[in-house]
C-alpha cells in the first residue's frame, strides 16, 4: 500500500503531485492507499488527494487511518466523528473509502 500523508497532518510541504507519480507507477500491482488524518487535516487538500486517487485508480480503495495519540489504544469519538464526515465527503469522489485504525496498538503490539 502507500501513505498519503497530507502536510496539514503530518506536516512538511504538499505532496499531491509526488502521490500521484508514485500511484501512477503501482497500477499494475494490487495496493491500496492509507490516509492518516486528525483534527487538523485541511479539508481542500483532503479533497485534492482523493480526487487524484478517483482519477488515477478509481479501484484503489482508500482507507483513512486516524493519528493516535500516546497511549492511546482505540480513537476518541470525536475522532470517529471525523472518520465518518471524512468517509462521506471523499465518497463524493471516490466510492471505496474505508475506515480503520492502528490496530497494533488496539492489540498492544509495539
Amino acid at each position: 500500500g502507500d501513505d498519503v500523508d497530507l502536510a496539514s497532518v503530518g506536516g512538511g510541504r504538499d505532496l499531491l503531485n509526488d502521490h500521484a507519480a508514485f500511484l501512477r507507477s503501482t497500477l499494475k500491482a494490487r495496493t491500496y492507499i492509507k490516509m492518516v488524518v486528525s483534527p487538523r487535516v485541511d479539508r481542500v487538500a483532503y479533497g485534492n488527494h482523493i480526487r487524484m486517487v478517483a482519477s488515477l485508480a478509481p479501484r484503489v480503495p482508500v482507507f483513512l487511518q486516524p493519528v493516535s495519540r500516546r497511549g492511546e489504544r482505540l480513537p476518541r469519538p470525536g475522532t470517529l466523528r471525523l472518520l465518518a464526515r471524512l468517509q462521506r465527503r471523499g465518497r463524493a469522489w471516490h466510492r471505496d473509502i474505508r475506515r480503520g485504525i492502528q490496530l497494533h496498538k488496539f492489540l498492544n503490539i509495539r
